[in-house]
C-alpha cells in the first residue's frame, strides 16, 4: 500500500541551514492524527522506508509518552454494505481489510486493517499472530527499533484508514509513517487495489457494527454480517477492548493489557486460558444462519445490551 517522494538534503556540508522552501517541505512531511483521543505525530513518506530512520532516540517513560496509538473501533453504530478481503505478501504475511459502505451513496464509512505474521516470523511468540490488538504494538514500543521512529504497525494501519475515509477512495497517493511503512506499501495498499473492483459491485452482505463503553476502561464491540437477500446471519464477531491508557482501566490487574483486546491479546489469552475467546467462538457457531441475535449467559451484561440494541435497530 508505491509512490516516491524525494526529499533534498544537504549531504556535503556538515552545517547547512534549510531554505524556507525546504522548511515548508519538511513541515509537510509530518502528520498529526487523533484516533480515539490518542494523538500521534510522525514523519511520513510515499514509499517504503529504506535504511535507518534518523533523529533523536527516546527511551523509557519519555518514549512511552511520545508513542500513541489506538486500535479499537470508535464508539457508535455503523450500518452498511460489507466487503472483506485479504492478501498474502512478503513470503507469508497476511493483510486483511474490512470495508463498510453507505448502502445508498456507496461512500466508504469504515475501513479496518489488520495483519498476521508468518509462521516463520523471527520472534517466535508472534508467529501466526494478528498485530492490531494482540499486544504486538506494545512489544514494538519496547523494541529499540522504534526508539527513533516512535511508530508502530497500528499507526500505519490507522493513518492509512484515515486517508481512505478522507478521500472516500481506496486509490491515491497514500502516505505512510516513516519507519513503519513496509506493511502498508507491500500489503495494505496493494490490498486496497485488489478490493477496489468489489466495491464497485453491489455487495450481497450488510453489516451492523456497534461499539459501546462498558465501564472501567473496557469497550465492547459487536459486528454482525447478514445476507441481504435472506437476512440470515453469515458471520459474527465480538471483542472487548482495553483502554489506550493504563490509568483509564479501573481494575489494576487488567492495566497491563492496555491497547489490547480480550479476543486477540496474547498475554490475556494465556492468563485466562482463552476462556473469553472460547465463549465468543461457541456463541458464533450457534448463531450463524439465524435471523436474530440471542443473549448469552457467558459473555456478560455488556454484550447482551449491545445484542438488544442491534436487534431493536434491525427490526
Amino acid at each position: 500500500m508505491k509512490k516516491t517522494l524525494v526529499i533534498i538534503m544537504c549531504l556535503l556540508l556538515s552545517a547547512c541551514a534549510p531554505s524556507k522552501k525546504e522548511e515548508e517541505n519538511q513541515s509537510s512531511n509530518r502528520a498529526k492524527i487523533d484516533i480515539n483521543g490518542q494523538i500521534s505525530e510522525f514523519d511520513i513518506i510515499s514509499g517504503a522506508t529504506t535504511g535507518k530512520v534518523e533523529g533523536p532516540a527516546f527511551k523509557g517513560d519519555e518514549k512511552a509518552e511520545r508513542m500513541k496509538w489506538s486500535g479499537r473501533p470508535k464508539i457508535g453504530l455503523i450500518e452498511g454494505d460489507y466487503t472483506f478481503d485479504s492478501l498474502n505478501f512478503n513470503g507469508g504475511y497476511l493483510a486483511t481489510v474490512a470495508i463498510i459502505q453507505d448502502s445508498k451513496t456507496k461512500d466508504i464509512i469504515s475501513v479496518r486493517f489488520d495483519e498476521k505474521a508468518p509462521e516463520n516470523y523471527y520472534a517466535p511468540e508472534w508467529r501466526n499472530q494478528t498485530k492490531r490488538t494482540s499486544g504486538y504494538a506494545n512489544w514494538q514500543m519496547e523494541n529499540e527499533r522504534t526508539d527513533v521512529s516512535l511508530v508502530t504497525i497500528v499507526n500505519a494501519m490507522t493513518y492509512l484508514e484515515s486517508q481512505v475515509l478522507e478521500n472516500n477512495s481506496v486509490t491515491g497517493d497514500f502516505k505512510n509513517p516513516k519507519g513503519a511503512s513496509t506493511s502498508a506499501v507491500e500489503g495494505f495498499i496493494p490490498l486496497l487495489a485488489q478490493v477496489e473492483p468489489k466495491l464497485k459491485s453491489p455487495s450481497p452482505l450488510k453489516i451492523v457494527s456497534v461499539t459501546r463503553e462498558l465501564g472501567g476502561g473496557i469497550f465492547g464491540s459487536l459486528q454482525v454480517v447478514y445476507n441481504k437477500e435472506t437476512n440470515k446471519i453469515v458471520d459474527f464477531h465480538y471483542d472487548e477492548f482495553f483502554a489506550d491508557e493504563k490509568d483509564e482501566i479501573t481494575e489494576e490487574t487488567l492495566q497491563k493489557y492496555y491497547r489490547q483486546s480480550k479476543y486477540q491479546s496474547l498475554s490475556y489469552l494465556t492468563d485466562t486460558n482463552s476462556s473469553f475467546k472460547d465463549d465468543v467462538n461457541k456463541y458464533r457457531s450457534s448463531i450463524v444462519d439465524e435471523e436474530k441475535l440471542r443473549e448469552s449467559d457467558t459473555l456478560g451484561d455488556g454484550f447482551n445490551k449491545i445484542v438488544n440494541e442491534i436487534n431493536n435497530y434491525s427490526k
